[in-house]
């Protein structure tokens, strides 16, 4: 991952309005391939999305697979983005360019819990309880 991924682009604590409801976090994980560059791939995409803003990526772990053990171990990251508020809206089309995202990496459909080239997760937005009524889910 490039290095100044990681530097924060505002100060996380003091934002704009006070609020931390725009931020939004996202599980990447990937077990099939070079591992780094699907990774990589991914964040790259995530940031060239209209009203994302990539504010810091965690370091990477890798881990073993859960729950399909006879797999290679994963390489994993979380990322924090900013939301506008034209996403904060629509976050099922969000969910959808995620999915767009893995299968323009070359994910494909598999084993449940099984090997995957990327996997991108939302894992939290601000302080909302998320109802997905639309798609396949966890994708």
């Amino acid at each position: 991952l490039d290095p100044s991924w990681q530097q924060p682009t505002t100060d996380l604590f003091a934002m704009a309005d006070g609020g931390r409801d725009e931020l939004c976090y996202v599980a990447l994980g990937s077990n099939v391939g070079d591992r780094l560059r699907h990774l990589s791939r991914s964040i790259k995409s995530l940031v060239h999305l209209e009203g994302v803003e990539l504010l810091r990526t965690s370091s990477l772990y890798s881990t073993k697979a859960q729950y399909v053990s006879d797999q290679p171990a994963f390489l994993n990251a979380v990322v924090m983005l900013r939301l506008s508020p034209g996403r904060l809206a629509d976050l099922q089309g969000l969910l959808s360019d995620f999915k767009r995202i893995e299968d323009d990496l070359g994910r494909r459909p598999g084993v449940r819990r099984g090997p995957r080239v990327i996997d991108l997760d939302m894992v939290a937005v601000g302080q909302r309880v998320l109802n997905i009524t639309e798609g396949q889910y966890p994708l």
